[in-house]
């Protein structure tokens, strides 16, 4: 792989690292939980990354060969009515809802590992599809025609 590669997909992550959802849920971690914070912060952070890993794997690999089906169900006529329809009910729906006013922050029901893998998960599969620099980083990769051994974590260089 070379230097200049090394550099793009350097800056590329460095940029993909300001995802405003995950500091913002990372802040309020550091924040709201007094007891096992490092435990509760680093369970959310290892959820996350492992979920981008795996994601970048499955788009290696060639997960394209099953969104493409996907994608062209989703862009038929039907599909795109059923989703507008969706949508407009959820806009109207969203005027009738009373409102509450509330009292400070909203505190979380539980900090518990279970809540903060489930969070993580949430935050990961919501922000997923705004990961644009890491997307490109997997298209440089792809387009280069790297083998397996030069995009996958090694070893001592082997």
């Amino acid at each position: 792989m070379s230097t200049e590669l090394l550099i793009l997909i350097g800056a590329l992550a460095l940029l993909d690292m300001f995802s405003p959802s995950i500091i913002g849920v990372t802040v309020y971690i550091l924040l709201v939980a007094k007891k096992q914070q490092v435990r509760l912060l680093l369970t959310y952070l290892m959820t996350v990354t492992l979920f981008y890993f795996c994601t970048g794997i499955f788009l290696m690999l060639g997960l394209d060969i099953i969104l493409v089906p996907i994608t062209n169900l989703l862009n038929s006529y039907s599909a795109r009515l059923l989703m507008t329809i969706v949508g407009g009910l959820l806009f109207v729906g969203s005027w009738l809802v009373p409102k509450k006013k509330m009292k400070g922050a909203p505190k979380p029901r539980s900090l518990r590992m279970g809540a903060m893998v489930a969070l993580g998960l949430t935050t990961s599969i919501l922000e997923v599809a705004t990961a644009l620099p890491y997307f490109a980083t997997i298209g440089i990769l792809t387009s280069n025609h790297l083998a397996f051994y030069e995009w996958l974590p090694n070893n001592n260089g082997l």
